[in-house]
């Protein structure tokens, strides 16, 4: 999901590291007191030679334990979210990392675990679903730049065999009421034909995922917004993804945020339709709160009006906590109008829909006036039937939902500055 963040992570900086992290950790118990903090686990690959298992469950213990010195542990994690690629650690060291965690933060019985599965690991399904994961997403896990060697594994195969193990990997917990289970249905691919993507889907439903994470793959994809000499988006010719709208609506499923379809009964569905459908670093989620903390190399953040990452590197992962601090290679510090700016994308991205007045009295603005600069752009998306607007809200319909990110390009202005100090060319 492209705007995951707002501002995504392309416009992080190195100013923002371990010191400004750990200052708003203190202040994030009084600006929200509530609501628990999420748990963002990106796990290492068993193959990338950097990080060694071991010395990376060893790394991860001193991270949990600077978060518990400064989270209080009244309150149990909201959420757990793991990402394991093609070669994750065998299951005794994923217990352990369980076990690490537990000690740090507090798991209790409505914590949700749930994770994302490269397609390449699904042995390990069954052991999830023992440890206690209710969710579990099949799909393309992302890859750390920094193994180029998972890199160049995955390039050797293609998405009718990552898809042909999603389909076994599924079939090993199918039937199991203790976990539902996600599937990753990729589209785009150059290997991939119109045909193939049909044959997949046909596949895919007949296992009877309750979620089905729709993931692009195309090697490049061109944003109408920068269309010269015109203000706003065009229509865009994907035969692909408009076949697996189509085919998805007719087998039960609602889009539910913006790569995201899920069944009627779905907790996804739900909160989506009372609007209380969230974006964390990680994807959708349905656990109200500020503060993801972000555990191993590469994963995301967020802290009061603060975003940031650890190193991509293991060995700078390690070596950060070695020296007693945060690994944080780089992120940003909101200001008032980035947050309001957040919650329009958001709110776009997860629920399809902007509550104009409930913003404005939030952030304490005059919407349309701040807004005033995209009101030509807006125009144009609501003549196209893409957007439907009144006073007190901004809804995405029609065809509309197969351009969600172009739509809140609308709202980036990062994107904008960046358009108008250079020529610029978005890749989705």
């Amino acid at each position: 999901m492209r705007y995951a963040t707002y501002p995504t992570s392309d416009w992080f900086v190195e100013a923002i590291g371990s010191t400004e992290v750990s200052d708003w950790l203190i202040a994030s118990e009084a600006l929200d007191p509530v609501h628990p903090p999420s748990l963002d686990v990106r796990i290492p690959q068993l193959a990338c030679a950097t990080i060694a298992p071991h010395t990376w469950l060893e790394a991860l213990g001193h991270e949990t334990g600077f978060y518990a010195q400064r989270l209080t542990r009244d309150r149990a994690v909201a959420e757990v979210h793991w990402t394991l690629g093609s070669a994750p650690m065998p299951d005794e060291w994923l217990a352990m990392l369980l076990d690490i965690l537990a000690s740090s933060f507090y798991l209790g019985v409505n914590s949700k675990l749930v994770a994302l599965v490269d397609p390449m690991a699904c042995d390990i399904l069954p052991f999830l679903v023992e440890m206690g994961f209710s969710h579990i997403d099949i799909g393309s896990a992302r890859a750390d730049p920094d193994d180029r060697r998972e890199l160049r594994t995955r390039a050797s195969y293609t998405a009718a065999d990552r898809h042909k193990w999603m389909l076994e990997g599924a079939g090993s917990i199918s039937g199991d009421p203790r976990v539902s289970v996600g599937f990753g249905l990729c589209y785009g691919a150059p290997d991939q034909t119109i045909d193939d993507l049909a044959r997949q889907i046909d596949q895919t439903l007949a296992c009877g995922p309750q979620r089905i994470l729709v993931q692009d793959m195309t090697p490049r994809r061109r944003n109408a917004l920068d269309r010269s000499g015109e203000g706003a988006i065009a229509d865009i010719e994907q035969p692909m993804l408009n076949l697996v709208a189509e085919r998805l609506a007719q087998a039960g499923y609602a889009r539910v945020a913006k790569d995201y379809y899920a069944l009627r009964g779905d907790v996804f569905g739900a909160a989506q339709r009372h609007g209380r459908l969230v974006t964390r670093p990680y994807g959708p989620s349905t656990a109200a709160g500020l503060t993801t903390v972000a555990l191993g190399p590469g994963a995301i953040g967020a802290v009061g009006p603060v975003y940031y990452q650890n190193h991509l590197s293991g060995e700078d992962y390690v070596a950060a906590l070695r020296q007693r601090r945060l690994p944080v290679m780089r992120g940003i510090c909101l200001d008032a109008d980035d947050l309001l700016r957040r919650a329009v994308v958001h709110s776009l991205s997860s629920n399809f829909f902007v509550d104009v007045e409930a913003l404005s009295l939030a952030h304490c603005v005059d919407f349309n006036r701040h807004f005033s600069a995209e009101r030509p752009m807006l125009d144009a998306l609501e003549h196209a039937g893409l957007i439907t607007r009144t006073a007190d809200a901004i809804e995405i319909v029609g065809d509309g939902l197969l351009q969600v990110d172009n739509i809140c390009t609308v709202f980036d202005a990062y994107l904008r500055r960046h358009r108008s100090s250079k020529p610029y060319t978005t890749q989705l």
